[in-house]
Parts: C-alpha cells; sequence; structure tokens
C-alpha cells in the first residue's frame, strides 16, 4: 500500500512529511489507520497553528545565538555564587532547595 500523492502534498504543505517516516514498517491495518488519522486533520487549522506558534515570525527568531544572548536579560530569580558576590545564605536556600528536589 503506497501513501496517496494528495496525502503526501497536504502534510508537506504544512512542514509535516515527517509523520510518514516509518511507514514501510507499518502492517497494512496501521497504514490503514494512520491514514484515516490524517485525512480527519483539519489541515488549515494545523497550518494556521504551525505559523502562530511553531514557526519564526521575526528575524530575531532566526538570529545567531550570541545576538540572542546580548538581547535576553537575565533571570529575576537568579541566585549567584558568593565567590561571584552572592549572599551566602540565599545560596544555602537555594541548594537545600535543589537537594530536596
Amino acid at each position: 500500500m503506497n501513501v496517496p500523492p494528495s496525502v503526501i502534498a497536504r502534510l508537506d504543505d504544512c512542514g509535516q512529511r515527517h509523520v510518514l517516516a516509518f511507514w514501510d514498517e507499518l502492517t497494512d491495518d496501521r497504514r490503514q489507520s494512520l491514514l484515516a488519522q490524517i485525512e480527519a486533520l483539519d489541515f488549515d487549522q494545523l497550518r494556521l497553528l504551525l505559523e502562530t506558534h511553531a514557526r519564526p515570525k521575526t528575524a530575531a527568531a532566526t538570529d545567531a545565538p550570541t545576538d540572542r544572548t546580548r538581547r535576553a536579560l537575565p533571570p529575576t530569580d537568579l541566585v549567584r555564587l558568593p565567590h561571584h558576590g552572592g549572599d551566602q545564605r540565599l545560596w544555602s536556600e537555594a541548594e537545600q532547595a535543589g537537594r530536596d528536589l
């Protein structure tokens, strides 16, 4: 059983062709099930979700890691090591909290 070209095209349009990565390892029943699941998808909704949440929209999202690091804000709950100017009491509390996890 081959994947219908229309299914491949719809998956390609959304960048989701990897869903078929193990197609050759599936039994015919599993292939039918996967095809049914794919055909039940709302590809317009999927495309919208991917564009909204998964794909970078700005140049900032594709910047080099060093550029993103320069713009990054430090964490608000950062506890510095005492030998780097941090408070020993806060460090001890943070260390204990980590051990309690």
